[in-house]
This record gives structure tokens, sequence and C-alpha cells, in this order.
């Protein structure tokens, strides 16, 4: 049987639309905006991967928690915009952060659950130990502890780690003010803490 020219590139595309539609219905395919969502088998989306180009409104429908419950529990104002990106809040809203929204979304899963977070072990502080140069060094010191607030010269100083070192590998310019606020700094060159944070992991581990 002859095939018609125009009739077989329609039934690959056909084919291709299905694949598509069938994979996000049974969960193996979940795409959102920039960047893969991953699921179990069961459907469910991780919350760590929840990033600063998300809204308000897509965490809320992506992770099944009301808006209006997820607003409550980050302390956020009601007339803040759901379409709102995380980053663009963390400039707007003092103290907020990324990583704020997934925890919340870890405890509202959890609370749905029953099932209450195990608590973290809480380690002894260490004694900072010094370095050749005689600066400061923490072992115990978690990168968790870089917050919004804190300055590039603040991170340099707390992990023993030379400002420009940072710079560097965050891939941010060399004239960066390393006296602003990390959260100001992430809205004008359009990252996230979590990208100072694993600048300063991968210097760290690299030592």
């Amino acid at each position: 049987m002859k095939v018609h020219r125009y009739l077989l590139p329609l039934v690959l595309i056909a084919s291709l639309l299905g694949s598509v539609l069938i994979a996000k219905a049974t969960g193996y395919w979940s795409t959102s905006g920039r960047a893969k969502i991953t699921r179990d088998v069961s459907g469910v989306a991780d919350p760590e991967d929840i990033k600063g180009w998300m809204t308000l409104a897509d965490v809320s429908e992506i992770y099944g928690i009301p808006e209006a419950e997820l607003r409550s529990r980050l302390n956020l104002p009601a007339d803040l915009p759901a379409d709102t990106a995380l980053k663009d809040i963390e400039a707007l809203v003092s103290g907020f952060e990324v990583s704020a929204v997934r925890d919340a979304v870890a405890a509202y899963r959890a609370g749905l659950s029953g099932v209450a977070p195990e608590p973290q072990p809480t380690a002894a502080p260490e004694q900072p130990t010094e370095t050749a140069s005689g600066t400061p060094v923490s072992g115990a010191l978690s990168t968790d502890e870089i917050k919004g607030k804190n300055t590039l010269a603040e991170v340099a100083s707390m992990y023993g780690i030379p400002v420009e070192q940072i710079v560097a590998e965050a891939g941010l310019p060399a004239d960066v003010d390393v006296k602003a606020p990390l959260k100001d700094i992430a809205a004008k060159y359009g990252i996230e803490i979590l990208n100072i944070r694993e600048a300063v992991e991968r210097i760290l581990a690299g030592r």
C-alpha cells in the first residue's frame, strides 16, 4: 500500500505527542518551566527541586500545598502577588530564602502523613583551628549557615577562604560589592544563595 507523502510526518508527530502525554500521565515525565521536577513512583514531587525561578503559585500547584498555607508558614504578606519568583521575594522580604520554602513544603507533607520530621542530632561545637595564614577555620561549620543577610566578606571570614576565591568560584564579577548582603547580590546577578554555598563547598572540598 502506498502511503501519502504528507501523511507519514503527521503520523510521526502524533506518535511523539502521544508518548509525551502518556509519560506525563504516569508521572515519568514532569517538567515545569525551566527544569525537570523529580517525582517518585507515586507522582509526588521532591521539595529539593524547588528553585528560585519558581513562583508561589508554581510551588502550590506542583507540591500540593495550599497557597494560603504556604504564605502562613513563610510569614509572607497577603498582598504579595502569587506570580512573584522566589528569588525576587528574597529581595522583597527580609530573612526570606528559597531553602525556607523547601523546608516549609517538607514540614507540611510530614504533618499530612502524621510523621514528624526526625530531629537532626546536634554536634558538639568544635574549637576552631588555624590555617598556616592564621585564619580561623571551624571544622563543624556547615554551608547551611550562609544566609541571605550575610556578605561575601563575612562568608570568607566564616570559612577562612579568600573572598576573591569565593567570587571567582561562584562566577561573580571581580568588582562585585563584597560588603553587600548576599540576597542583594543574588537579585542583581540572577543567582541563588545556593550558588554561593555550593562554591564554598567546592573550595573546601579541594583543600
